[in-house]
């Protein structure tokens, strides 16, 4: 099930990569700069290249004491046409940037819904292997004479009780056309998978061998399909990563729904129940999107804590992956009274050792220390709630 270990990894994931787009926001506008000084060589005036050249600098090195101070002193060289070009680049970054926030954060917010639609496809595979074993079947018995047609189990599947039970189960119908979602864009794929994975698979085979299986026996074999083909085959597993960039993340959350639901499965009547991501999902979903809000909101104010602290490091050569997570971790810290400041160290440590550098452990582990400690000396980290004495 959805975690907030998970919620915190697509924060930072998704807050690196506007972090990477604002360095490429800063490079684009900057280039502007050096484009509007470009000698104009259709100009029938004559054009001094040294000088533009020169106005540029000026200009460029306007814009990045903007971008690090948010202030500009212009130089007394400056003319109207240096300063118009600094606004521009200024005007543009800034817009950018926005852009750049708000698709970040509804991109990440679109990815914890989207794993609803693995979660779906995942319950669906089973059907569409069903659909080629009856598409198999007519082909088979078409190519038969009435007298030569005998009772074969090698199509059990068509006719098993759960696939059957999932494709009338409504709300799962439902969902699958709002969301447009369907194996038949993939059939190549699956039609692939069915003779070269299901057809070789020796579960599979023991279950075609069977004599009108029970309830149990059709359950047994959904599962095997989900939990061993779906999620562990190789083939399906690179088809997936290449369709969720977040696989690595999403796909065990994805398993123990599509597993639970299956399981859940009485028959007799009886509906499959579509289970929710999270207990609390609305309240998860607003720490997730907090998070990221409350990041960005004091990006500058965090960069210069974690500068602060890190005296002995020169903070430009901090690797990127480490300043969002110190960042991230500073706004739970600040802004989330319920979670104990040890709970967000451990969390974030993990958080470094699985997607940054080798020495970046020790190093987040020893900066969360002293962030933690100096931010509750002086007052700014306030815990409230059950446990959380001492800040701990």
């Amino acid at each position: 099930m959805l975690n907030r270990r998970t919620l915190r990894i697509k924060a930072v994931q998704s807050y690196f990569a506007l972090e990477q787009s604002i360095i490429s926001d800063f490079e684009i506008a900057n280039q502007q700069i050096a484009d509007y000084f470009q000698p104009d060589l259709n100009s029938m005036e004559p054009q001094d290249a040294k000088l533009l050249k020169k106005k540029g600098k000026i200009a460029q090195t306007c814009f990045a004491e903007q971008h690090k101070n948010d202030t500009i002193q212009y130089p007394a060289e400056a003319d109207d046409e240096m300063k118009k070009s600094v606004a521009d680049a200024v005007t543009y970054f800034r817009n950018q940037v926005k852009k750049d926030k708000e698709a970040f954060q509804n991109r990440m917010l679109k990815d914890v819904d989207s794993i609803h639609d693995s979660y779906y496809m995942a319950l669906m595979l089973p059907a569409e292997f069903a659909l080629h074993v009856s598409k198999e079947k007519r082909k088979q018995l078409g190519n038969l004479s009435s007298e030569k047609i005998v009772v074969a189990n090698d199509y059990n599947l068509a006719d098993n009780k759960v696939v059957q039970a999932l494709l009338d189960f409504e709300p799962l119908q439902q969902q699958l056309g709002q969301r447009s979602l369907s194996w038949s864009a993939y059939r190549d794929d699956t039609s692939t998978w069915y003779k070269d994975i299901l057809k070789a698979d020796e579960a599979y085979k023991a279950y075609q061998l069977l004599s009108n299986p029970t309830l149990e026996q059709d359950k047994e074999i959904v599962l095997h399909i989900i939990k061993k083909l779906f999620f562990k085959h190789p083939t399906i597993q690179t088809f997936m990563e290449e369709k969720d960039l977040y696989w690595e993340e999403n796909s065990a959350i994805v398993k123990s729904l599509a597993v639970k639901t299956i399981k859940a499965y009485q028959g007799q009547g009886e509906p499959f129940q579509l289970l929710e991501l999270s207990a609390n999902l609305e309240d998860d979903l607003d720490y997730f999107r907090d998070l990221f809000k409350i990041t960005f909101a004091n990006n500058e104010e965090y960069e210069a804590i974690v500068a602060e602290k890190s005296k002995n490091w020169e903070i430009d050569r901090i690797a990127l992956i480490d300043k969002v997570i110190l960042k991230m971790a500073i706004a739970e810290m600040v802004h989330f009274p319920s979670i104990p400041v040890k709970v967000t160290i451990n969390e974030f440590i993990e958080i470094s050792k699985n997607y940054s550098t080798p020495k970046s452990k020790q190093f987040v582990n020893g900066l969360l220390d002293v962030l933690a400690n100096d931010l509750a000396a002086k007052g700014v980290i306030k815990k409230s709630g059950r446990g959380l004495i001492d800040n701990k």
